[in-house]
């Protein structure tokens, strides 16, 4: 990536470059949460439902791990996928932005 005379310039992007990051993120996220809601369980409280009761203790620990596991697994898949359709279409290649005084012109500005 490089500016030259008002144009930002980002070079080839691939669908697994653009995919990886947000994998990852939701990924932890869903981790987290899972292990967040497994500790408060954990603690007494009704973070975990199983069949429409709440599970306390150890089981409710380990329920909500189970359920961070699934959540970030859905999630996994989903950029999966969207990474083997971006896959099919052309790279994005050479995309320019733009700098402009007021925000509505296509033209560059000149300094």
């Amino acid at each position: 990536m490089h500016e030259t005379d008002g144009k930002l310039t980002i070079g080839s992007f691939s669908a697994g470059g653009l995919m990886r990051p947000g994998c990852l993120g939701s990924g932890l996220f869903w981790l987290m949460s899972g292990l967040l809601f497994g500790v408060l369980a954990l603690f007494g409280q009704p973070t975990v439902r199983i069949n429409g009761g709440p599970v306390y203790g150890v089981a409710g620990f380990g329920g909500g791990i189970a359920l961070g596991l699934l959540f970030a697994g859905v999630a996994s898949l989903g950029f999966l996928i969207g990474a083997l359709v971006a896959r099919r279409m052309p790279r994005l290649k050479d995309i320019e932005i733009w700098r402009t005084e007021s925000g509505d012109s296509d033209e560059p500005v000149s300094d």
